[in-house]
């Protein structure tokens, strides 16, 4: 009988616990509906990812018959890191580079960088909290930068050299080159690093009610900017200062193009609200181009014009910008109804049911708001295979 409470190497897990080792960075990839991250308390994030099973069949390879259109480009012509899992085979792709994931496992992608990329390495199912950040170089070699953390969000710094990732108790920041901490403070409570621009370190913790909300410039104490009716913060991956912040105007759900002014005060620069659903936001790098997945939006937040966006399959999760003219979403659906109680015998847990699993990953131009398929399908519930990173 297997010690439950000894850890095991990842080439011996069971075919299942290595899916769901894959699962748990799906989630991380922002797979997880935006309405679930906020609505909730922040220490729900955390809880997620006990909702997830062990599932013991493995996906098909991707085949052409998996591209839905005559013509479509398919995932193949994607802007954007991405890694595709076939069986126990990982393999990542980025362009015409493609690296075997093999002596890694499951990774996310955070960003690229002039060495390789920064991913986060999964921890296992019977070690969830031995993430590793690391560099990823083009030969397949992992090296580790900073500790073993909670596999949470990070952050990349605007010159793209530290990065500030949260360890127990405290956020950190940790040099790539020398692999050296430069810079720590303390989190208290579910916290959350939402992202790092000129302003510095965003981070949001949890309050009774009240988002508690801190940009922090590392080597200086933080600060604590005020937004009223603040529900949720979004911080853009590129090169804007703007942010974006989620707040309710009586039944109606808002987001807030904002920009960062002296004396911890924001300027408003473009606000939209519909419905009472919290809005599934994006913003181009450059800061100048609202996605509004749920309201099928691009607005221009300098001039308030709105394109629609087309035949838009997904209506919510995270919007991965290619630059500044189109951007990608993925969406997997999964259900699965799974016994409480694992095996003593072989310490898994058995299902007594399942639906499929549905991925569609489409890209839509920003100018135009015309939406492309780039990948449907259905298959066995052993989680989707197609994970997309961040440029």
């Amino acid at each position: 009988m297997n010690n439950l409470l000894t850890p095991r190497p990842e080439r011996d897990l069971p075919r299942h616990e290595l899916h769901r080792a894959e699962l748990l960075t799906a989630i991380d990839q922002d797979l997880v509906t935006p309405r679930r991250r906020y609505a909730a308390p922040l220490a729900a994030a955390a809880a997620v990812l006990l909702l997830i099973t062990g599932l013991a069949v493995a996906l098909p390879a991707l085949r052409d018959k998996d591209v839905p259109a005559a013509g479509s480009p398919g995932i193949e012509s994607l802007k954007v890191p991405y890694v595709t899992s076939e069986g126990d085979r990982r393999t990542l792709h980025d362009g015409d580079r493609t690296v075997s994931l093999d002596r890694v496992g499951a990774i996310q992608v955070h960003a690229r960088l002039a060495e390789g990329w920064l991913v986060t390495k999964s921890g296992t199912p019977d070690r969830p909290r031995s993430a590793q950040l690391g560099v990823l170089s083009v030969d397949g070699r992992f090296q580790q930068r900073g500790p073993n953390f909670g596999q949470g969000p990070v952050a990349l710094s605007p010159s793209r050299d530290q990065v500030a990732m949260i360890v127990g108790s405290r956020v950190v920041v940790v040099d790539l080159a020398s692999n050296r901490q430069t810079a720590s403070l303390p989190a208290t409570g579910p916290t959350l690093i939402q992202g790092w621009t000129a302003a510095g370190v965003w981070i949001q913790q949890a309050a009774a009610g009240d988002p508690d909300l801190r940009l922090w410039q590392p080597g200086s104490p933080p600060r604590r900017p005020k937004i009223e009716g603040l529900e949720w913060f979004e911080v853009p991956h590129g090169t804007t200062d703007r942010v974006i912040a989620k707040i309710r105007k009586g039944n109606q759900s808002c987001a807030r193009v904002l920009a960062p002014r002296p004396g911890d005060r924001f300027q408003m620069l473009r606000e939209v609200c519909g419905g009472h659903v919290p809005l599934s936001t994006g913003l181009t790098p450059d800061g100048k181009k609202l996605v509004i997945l749920n309201l099928r939006t691009v607005v221009d937040v300098d001039s308030g014009t709105s394109v629609a966006l087309s035949a838009l399959p997904v209506h919510d999760g995270a919007a991965i910008f290619e630059g500044n003219g189109h951007f990608v979403v993925s969406r997997t659906g999964l259900v699965v109804k799974a016994k409480a109680t694992p095996d003593p015998s072989t310490g898994e847990t058995p299902t007594d049911g399942f639906l499929p699993v549905e991925q569609l990953i489409a890209r839509c131009e920003l100018v135009t708001g015309n939406c492309t398929k780039l990948l449907q399908r259905t298959a066995p519930p052993s989680g989707p295979n197609v994970y997309l990173g961040r440029p």
